[in-house]
């Protein structure tokens, strides 16, 4: 492994005095075994902490406040209270703040345990160094590229995704992926993949001294809105809505048009069933898909042009994106095929 290169100093300093440190929930219990690598234990200590709910490991949560509030991955807010692991192996109940069940991603609160408070990545180049940190180590990766249309496959929801190249990676539970600057750019999970065929987990060459594992994580631009909405003090995430629900167009290029809802911003714009989506902003709508994952980059208050079809009538009609936080611009798959 080679020596992690972050160019701030944070990661090797103790926790700044002014985080504050919050009171435990439940009584710790049996300790855990601290990470192997040495690499792996300052990312571990200074950023990530695992979680696990009804005794399964979920992944790591980051520490998005000073005040306790931890983004954590793939959570079930109606189920039992995640736990916490803590640098000196306690576990510590937390509870469940906020939930987003489009991303998966939770809000959770908990002790800081001398953790540091995470920002985010934001836009990456092709090529650039990441590195995904597990318990047992810390794994040398590259960004493939941006905004690649791909499915959740656990919840059958299309998404918007970031794509990596690890080394050896084993994926197991959702792992923080950070820059070199220790910024946050997503979580990997094994559900996410470009469609619902495509493996997670590809041998496709050489990088470095083995195999490639091809990985994804949510895109830049909904991360954002995530982390944004949990750190407001009465935590919320609205995904952008047009009010409308669509499938392929079997006759060629385009979105077809299902259902538009009362008085939702697609109907005050004039949208109604039967019309073809081709364009949005002049940005080809190839398919059902492709609409979904445009309409999620977008944000709430967006005025956009949408081109659409009605027989053999083509025409541009305005429709201002409106907030939701169960959008169908993240329609289940079924419907969208």
């Amino acid at each position: 492994m080679r020596p992690l290169k972050w160019k701030v100093t944070m990661w090797f300093l103790a926790v700044n005095s002014a985080f504050l440190t919050t009171v435990a929930l439940a009584t710790p219990v049996t300790p855990v075994a601290p990470p192997t690598s040495t690499q792996a234990n300052v990312a571990y200590t200074q950023f990530a902490r695992a979680v696990e709910q009804s005794g399964r490991t979920r992944g790591f949560a980051v520490l998005l406040t000073s005040d306790g509030r931890w983004l954590a991955p793939d959570i079930d807010a109606e189920g039992p209270a995640p736990v916490l692991l803590l640098r000196d192996g306690r576990r510590m109940s937390t509870r469940v703040l906020a939930n987003d069940e489009i991303t998966r991603l939770a809000l959770i609160f908990g002790p800081t345990d001398g953790a540091t408070v995470i920002s985010e990545a934001g836009t990456l180049r092709d090529g650039q160094t990441v590195w995904a940190i597990s318990a047992q180590d810390v794994h040398r990766g590259m960004v493939v590229g941006e905004d690649k249309v791909g499915i959740d496959e656990d919840t059958r929801r299309y998404l918007p995704l970031r794509e990596y190249r690890f080394e050896n990676l084993s994926l197991v539970g959702s792992m923080p992926v950070l820059d070199q600057e220790g910024r946050l750019c997503g979580f990997l999970s094994a559900s996410l993949a470009i469609d619902s065929s495509a493996a997670n987990m590809v041998r496709s060459g050489q990088f470095g001294p083995g195999g490639i594992a091809v990985s994804y994580s949510i895109n830049p631009t909904v991360l954002r809105r995530v982390v944004t909405g949990f750190r407001m003090a009465e935590p919320r995430v609205d995904h952008p809505t047009i009010g409308a629900f669509w499938r392929n167009y079997p006759a060629g290029e385009g979105a077809l048009v299902t259902q538009v809802l009362p008085e939702s911003p697609a109907a005050q714009a004039g949208l109604q069933a039967g019309f073809v989506i081709l364009s949005i902003d002049g940005v080809p709508v190839d398919n059902a898909v492709k609409l979904a994952t445009m309409l999620f980059n977008l944000s709430v208050g967006d005025t956009v042009n949408m081109t659409v079809r009605d027989l053999d009538r083509t025409f541009t009609i305005q429709l201002k994106v409106g907030a939701n936080a169960k959008p169908e611009a993240s329609a289940q798959a079924s419907e969208t095929h």
